[in-house]
C-alpha cells in the first residue's frame, strides 16, 4: 500500500490481493491444525484423568466429592481450551507482527514516526498488564463468593427437612443475602478502581487515537510517508488488541493446570500384573470351620478419643445353605492397620471371611466398620498388613478386576434417570432381554424391564444394585 501511494503500479495490486489471500489461507490451515490438536489433546486428558480417579481411594473421592470431580473433568479441562488452541498462535502473532510493522515504521518514516505509537503503546501495557492482576484478584475472591452463594441457594432449595426438623428457617436466606450482598460491594470496588484508568488506556488503543498522534507527527510529511505512519502504526497495535481476553483465559487456564496437577499428584491404588486371582489352595490359608466367627480379631480402634466408647466389635458369619462354594476365594485381612492424619483408626486387624456366608459386623460409631468395607472392597489401602484374596495379595490384582471379585452395595445406590433395562446394560452392553430378567429374578426384583428406575424405592435400588452385580 505504501508503494502503490508512493508509485502507483499494478503489480502493488496483485502483490497485495496475493499477500491477503495466503493470509487468509494460512490462518485458516492453522486455525484448523490447532484446534484439531487441541481435540485430541482434550480428549487424552479427559481419558487419562478418568483413568486416574478409577485408581483414586475412596477417602481422596470423598473429599473431592461429585461437584470437584466435575470441575476437574469438565470445567477444568474445558478452560485449557484457549491456551492450547488459540494462545500460541496469538502469542506468535503478538511478537512478529508488532516487530516487523515498528521494523518498516522505522524505515520509511525514520525515528520520529515511533511517537506515533508511544501512548497506545503505554495504554497496551497498562490494559494487558495492570488490569488483568487486578482483575485476577477480583476473580478469586467472586469465585469464592459465587460458591457461597451457590450453597446457600442449594440449601434453600433442598432445605424443607431441615427446615422442619431444625426449625433453621431463616439461615440458609440470611447466608444467601450476606454472600450477595459481599459480591455486590466487591464488584461495584473492583469497577471503581478499574473503570477509569481502563477506560482511558482503551481510548488510547483505539486506531483514531493512533491516527490523531501519526497526523500530528506526519502531517508535514509527503503523503507516502504518513501512509506508512498510519498503516504501520495501526498493524503495530492490532495484535495487542488481540491478545486483550487471551491473558484472561491464560490466567483462567494456568489455575486449572494447577487445579489438574494437584488431582494427577494424588496417590492411586496398586495396581498388581495377575489376570486371575488363584482358588484356595495348600499354600492359602483355610477358611474358619462353617457357621464360626472369625479366626482372630482384636477391637477396633475408634477415630475420636471418647473414652466412655470402648469399640466393642462383633464379626459373625452365617452359612448359608449352599456347602458347595465354601471353597471359592474369599477376603484374609492379616494384621490390617489404617491410621488417618497419625491416628489410628482400624487394627490391627486378622479377619478371614467366611465364603458362601453372609458375615455381620457390628460396632459403635467411628469403630472402623466403614473403613473395613473400603479395604475389604479395595477403596484403600491398609497402611500394614495384608489383604489376599485366594492367597493372592490385593495389590498382586488388577484394579479393572476387583469390581468382578468384590462389590460394594451402599444403603442409597444411585441410579440412571432410565429404564430399568438401560441401567442394567451398564454391566452387560450386550446382554440379552432374557439374561437381563434372570439377573433381576436371581436379586428378587420382579420389575418390567422398560419400568422407569426412577420410581424404584430405596430396597429395589438396593436390589437393582445387586443385579447389576450378576452381569459381570
Amino acid at each position: 500500500m505504501v508503494e502503490f501511494v508512493r508509485a502507483p503500479a499494478a503489480r502493488w495490486v496483485w502483490w497485495g490481493a496475493l499477500a491477503l489471500t495466503a493470509a487468509g489461507a494460512l490462518n485458516s490451515l492453522s486455525s484448523w491444525l490447532a484446534h484439531g490438536a487441541e481435540a485430541e489433546f482434550e480428549h487424552r486428558l479427559r481419558r487419562a484423568l478418568a483413568v486416574h480417579v478409577s485408581r483414586l481411594p475412596t477417602p481422596a473421592l470423598a473429599r473431592l466429592g461429585t461437584t470437584g470431580l466435575r470441575a476437574r473433568l469438565d470445567g477444568d479441562v474445558t478452560a485449557l481450551h484457549h491456551a492450547v488452541a488459540h494462545l500460541p498462535g496469538e502469542i506468535a502473532i503478538m511478537l512478529i507482527a508488532p516487530l516487523a510493522a515498528l521494523v518498516l515504521l522505522t524505515g520509511y518514516a525514520g525515528p520520529l514516526g515511533l511517537v506515533a505509537v508511544a501512548p497506545a503503546a503505554l495504554a497496551a501495557v497498562f490494559h494487558l498488564v495492570v488490569v488483568p492482576r487486578r482483575s485476577r484478584r477480583f476473580a478469586a475472591d467472586r469465585g469464592r463468593v459465587v460458591a457461597r452463594i451457590v450453597a446457600a441457594v442449594d440449601d434453600m432449595v433442598r432445605g424443607a427437612v431441615i427446615t422442619r426438623v431444625h426449625g433453621d428457617e431463616s439461615g440458609a436466606s440470611a447466608r444467601s443475602t450476606t454472600a450477595t450482598r459481599e459480591f455486590a460491594h466487591g464488584f461495584r470496588d473492583w469497577v471503581g478502581r478499574v473503570a477509569t484508568p481502563a477506560a482511558v488506556a482503551t481510548a488510547l488503543l483505539q486506531p483514531s487515537a493512533t491516527l490523531a498522534v501519526a497526523f500530528c507527527v506526519g502531517h508535514r510529511m509527503p503523503v507516502w510517508q504518513l501512509t506508512a505512519v498510519c498503516v504501520f502504526g495501526l498493524a503495530a497495535l492490532a495484535p495487542v488488541l488481540r491478545l486483550g481476553h487471551g491473558l484472561d483465559h491464560l490466567g483462567a487456564a494456568r489455575d486449572a493446570a494447577g487445579r489438574i496437577d494437584a488431582l494427577l499428584a494424588e496417590p492411586v491404588l496398586h495396581s498388581g500384573p495377575a489376570e486371575q486371582p488363584p482358588a484356595c489352595g495348600t499354600d492359602s490359608p483355610p477358611p474358619p470351620p462353617t457357621g464360626s466367627p472369625v479366626t482372630s480379631i482384636t477391637p477396633l480402634t475408634p477415630v475420636t478419643s471418647v473414652t466412655s466408647v470402648t469399640s466393642v466389635t462383633s464379626v459373625t458369619s452365617v452359612t448359608s445353605v449352599d456347602d458347595d462354594a465354601a471353597s471359592a476365594p474369599a477376603p484374609v485381612l492379616d494384621a490390617v492397620t489404617v491410621t488417618m492424619d497419625g491416628r489410628p483408626v482400624l487394627g490391627p486387624l486378622d479377619l478371614a471371611v467366611v465364603p458362601n456366608a453372609v458375615t455381620a459386623v457390628t460396632g459403635p460409631s467411628g469403630s472402623g466398620k466403614t473403613t473395613l468395607l473400603r479395604l475389604l472392597s479395595r477403596g484403600t489401602d491398609p497402611d500394614d498388613g495384608t489383604i489376599s484374596l485366594g492367597g493372592t495379595p490385593y495389590r498382586d490384582l488388577p484394579l479393572e478386576s476387583m469390581a468382578r471379585r468384590v462389590a460394594t452395595v451402599p444403603q442409597s445406590p444411585g441410579v440412571l434417570p432410565r429404564s430399568i433395562r438401560e441401567n442394567l446394560l451398564l454391566a452387560r452392553p450386550h446382554a440379552t432381554d432374557e439374561e437381563l430378567r434372570a439377573a433381576l429374578a436371581a436379586a428378587a426384583l420382579p420389575v418390567p424391564l422398560d419400568a422407569p428406575a426412577a420410581h424404584l424405592s430405596g430396597g429395589e435400588r438396593q436390589r437393582l444394585a445387586l443385579a447389576l452385580l450378576t452381569g459381570w
